[in-house]
């Protein structure tokens, strides 16, 4: 019943017409999407759903939807201190020689 919905949810989200008109609901409710959300959610998603598609398979076969929501989130818990580890400062590139 849940795969159903999903799977329903899925396929109307792959739409153009119904991302266009969520698009035009948030505009018509004010509601903006701030460029650093945008940016956190492009970095965090790809770890989010690698994650569940490893953990997905095993739903059918054995473990209940219990048991793997307590897998992904602690698969989350797991890779946070990785995620939140900031890049190295890059270094400043030295200045030009002046022109002579």
């Amino acid at each position: 019943m849940m795969m159903d919905h999903l799977k329903y949810l899925n396929a109307r989200l792959g739409e153009a017409s119904t991302l266009a008109g969520i698009t035009g609901l948030l505009a018509l409710l004010h509601i903006h999407v701030d460029p650093g959300v945008v940016k956190d959610i492009t970095l965090y998603m790809p770890m989010v759903t690698g994650v569940l598609s490893i953990l997905l398979a095993d739903v059918s076969a054995k473990k209940t939807p219990a048991a793997v929501a307590q897998d992904v989130l602690a698969g989350i818990l797991a890779a946070l201190p990785a995620a939140q580890q900031q890049a190295p400062a890059a270094t400043p590139a030295a200045p030009p020689p002046p022109a002579a």
